[in-house]
């Protein structure tokens, strides 16, 4: 297993506040972003950065699940069915943008 170094950790914690902060499309932008930046850094393979992206998300989704359950459910939002799914979308759709991006770049660079 390759532990997570540089860009990556970033990523996954931006992830994690996204999944944090519920529902909301800033969420949602979050994981994108996270998915995006993970592709832009090691552009093969993108499912396992939008991958990457979704757990971090689940993960922050979790806690503030548990933190809602505690009692203090004012200040966080679980998300549901459609936030999950465009979570996912963003993720995906990150993940291959930033690869995408790097690919284009790296053959401008090759050309130039």
């Amino acid at each position: 297993m390759v532990p997570l170094t540089g860009v990556t950790v970033w990523a996954v914690a931006f992830a994690f506040l996204g999944g944090m902060s519920g529902g909301e499309s800033l969420g949602i932008a979050l994981v994108g972003l996270s998915a995006c930046l993970q592709s832009c850094t090691a552009p093969r393979a993108p499912w396992r950065w939008a991958t990457l992206a979704l757990a971090g998300w689940a993960g922050g989704s979790v806690v503030a699940l548990v933190i809602v359950h505690a009692g203090a459910e004012r200040y966080f939002d679980v998300p549901d069915g459609t936030q999950s799914s465009f979570a996912v979308l963003a993720a995906l759709a990150g993940a291959y943008v930033g690869a995408a991006l790097t690919w284009i770049a790296a053959r401008l660079a090759r050309q130039g």
